[in-house]
């Protein structure tokens, strides 16, 4: 009998939830450790597990809910770092420790800091693949534009509106940019940065303004987070002055001609089946690696620790953001 594939989820929070209701969903069938030393957040997890995946799909799972990484055997094919940002490097770095682990998904953002993203980067260069959230990449909306945009130069693009959580988000804009137009992230442009605020996480924390990045194919990306009632709508621009105007609350793009087309914007539980069968089946997957994700995590940490340290008269080199 063909042992079943395993994985383990680390991080049970309201993004591991969403994370095992995709796992439980795929077409395959796995070997779940589900690991979080908070029991409350374990058994939120379990009882998220039980309301939202169909009994005919959890009963091909075997499933267990551990309180430590110590618990989990000596070989897994998938690990999912669903951990806040501020224990991502060391929970990696003990994993590895004990586990040999063949595939990794890690969350955005990776790091706080570029010590502990030069961390990750060294713990896991010994397994096969590692990707990073941020799936933008699978969605038809955005396939649709990157056949648009692919190897175009010195588009305008502006992402504006209420209070969308910039510091953590932000890293999904550069990576559509990048994956769009083939240019790299090559400097941030803090100076219209506001105060930062503590966010809906405690210990975390975020922040109101502008930022300009700049492309190495000319491209200029503007990021405006504001407290206002409009919702978050990106703008893009080409150099012929056509415009396309993408708005994922309401779902809709709009093209140069004044057509409308509606969109899907799946959650990560819609997402996850096609991520992880593709990544058992195949050792692919769509999401950016690591290392192409690398250089914009980077210049991103130094970016905004620069202005947390002005804005703070500190010189920490850590930038409690998740």
């Amino acid at each position: 009998m063909k042992m079943k594939n395993t994985i383990c989820l680390i991080g049970a929070g309201n993004l591991g939830s969403r994370y095992l209701e995709g796992i439980g969903n795929c077409k395959n069938n796995y070997r779940i450790y589900v690991v979080d030393n908070y029991e409350l957040s374990l058994r939120n997890c379990k009882n998220h597990w039980l309301s939202n995946v169909k009994n005919e799909n959890r009963i091909k799972h075997d499933i267990s809910f551990e309180g430590s990484i110590m618990n989990l055997p000596k070989k897994i094919d998938l690990a999912i770092i669903s951990t806040t940002a501020n224990v991502r490097s060391s929970i990696i770095e003990e994993l590895t420790k004990s586990t040999l682990i063949d595939f990794w998904i890690i969350e955005k953002v990776v790091a706080q800091s570029k010590q502990q993203l030069k961390e990750i980067r060294n713990n896991t260069k010994q397994s096969k693949s590692v990707w990073v959230n941020i799936p933008r990449r699978l969605m038809d909306w955005a396939i649709s534009l990157k056949d648009i945009f692919q190897n175009h130069n010195n588009l305008k693009i502006t992402v504006c509106g209420n209070d969308w959580g910039m510091a953590s988000n932000c890293i999904h804009y550069f990576d559509l940019v990048e994956w769009w137009t083939n240019g790299r992230l090559e400097k941030i442009n803090n100076k219209k940065l506001n105060k930062w605020f503590e966010s809906k996480r405690k210990g975390f924390y975020d922040i109101h303004g502008e930022i300009l990045a700049e492309f190495s194919n000319g491209t200029i990306l503007s990021l405006k987070s504001i407290i206002c009632n409009d919702e978050v709508v990106m703008t893009i621009e080409n150099e012929q002055g056509l415009k396309w105007e993408v708005n994922q609350i309401s779902k809709f793009i709009k093209y140069p001609d004044n057509s409308i087309v509606k969109i899907n914007v799946p959650y990560q539980s819609i997402l996850t089946p096609d991520i992880i069968d593709e990544i058992m089946y195949y050792g692919k997957c769509r999401l950016p690696s690591l290392e192409e994700n690398y250089s914009a995590n980077k210049i991103l940490l130094a970016s905004f620790l620069s202005h947390w340290n002005q804005f703070h008269l500190s010189k920490t080199k850590v930038l409690p953001i998740t």
